[in-house]
């Protein structure tokens, strides 16, 4: 796909995977989580929903094999049921686009949402309206 090759899962991948975004459905997110830290992945943002916060049996069961895994193979996870993080500077799994939000300041915003991302407005500028 735009010349980039695309592998079935992440055991495919040749070499060690460093960092991983899961954006499968939540059934298939603990699998793909476990192979991207069998690669070698140290950090792991999963974005889907349908684990502890669902108040089920079987997301709560999803949840504690990631906290296992994420103990077995020293591995930090972000979410799951987020939408992953944003930094100007050197990454962008909100999907913000090069233009990022246009403005600087010296607020740092941490937030929790399964749909919304929160804009935040400056004094001296405002921010850019979300990617449509």
């Amino acid at each position: 796909m735009n010349g980039q090759t695309i592998y079935k899962t992440p055991l495919d991948v040749p070499k060690a995977i460093e960092a991983a975004v899961i954006v499968v459905p939540a059934k298939f997110a603990v699998e793909s989580a476990e192979q991207c830290m069998k690669k070698g992945a140290k950090y792991i943002i999963i974005v889907p929903g349908g684990f502890k916060e669902t108040k089920t049996e079987e997301g709560l069961q999803r949840q504690l094999r990631l906290v296992e895994l994420a103990k077995q193979y020293n591995c930090r996870i972000i979410g799951p049921n987020c939408m992953g993080v944003y930094d100007p500077t050197s990454i962008d799994t909100l999907f913000v686009g090069e233009e990022g939000c246009e403005f600087i300041s010296p607020i740092i915003l941490v937030w929790q949402s399964p749909a919304s991302v929160p804009w935040a407005s400056s004094p001296r500028a405002a921010p850019s309206p979300p990617p449509s």
